[in-house]
């Protein structure tokens, strides 16, 4: 039986993974702040870029 390794660091550079990490709250930030968007379509678009943060890193 094989363990699973989490991996940490899946951009090879720890200031890159974190970066890309924080994409989808920097822009709910930015969509409520500067677009000023309601905070469901907000939250709608997070939810859509962490996905996708998350399926690119896999």
């Amino acid at each position: 039986m094989n363990l699973w390794q989490q991996n940490y660091d899946p951009a090879g550079n720890i200031w890159l993974s974190s970066l890309i990490a924080s994409l989808p709250i920097l822009f709910f930030f930015f969509a409520l702040i500067k677009l000023k968007l309601k905070g469901y379509v907000a939250a709608s678009w997070t939810v859509a870029i962490a996905l996708a943060v998350a399926f690119a890193v896999l």
